[in-house]
């Protein structure tokens, strides 16, 4: 994974032999709480489709970093 991309992205995703997106997230708020999140979204989730085309396509069992959602 590119170090640049680890230090501003929101957390790591990677894909289950399923098909499965994992979405491994962590946010900071201005005050400094800290909250953490998995998420878990099956092929026949509505929101599939939309995730795969905000973090890209899987090779293989590879982890990639997860950018910000824009505004």
């Amino acid at each position: 994974m590119d170090e640049q991309n680890l230090f501003e992205s929101i957390g790591v995703c990677w894909q289950e032999a399923d098909g499965t997106v994992v979405l491994n997230l962590k946010a900071q708020a201005d005050d400094g709480t800290v909250g953490s999140a998995v998420l878990r979204y099956a092929p026949d989730h509505t929101q599939y489709r939309e995730i795969l085309a905000h973090v890209g396509p899987f090779e293989g069992a590879e982890q990639k970093a997860v950018m910000p959602w824009p505004d």
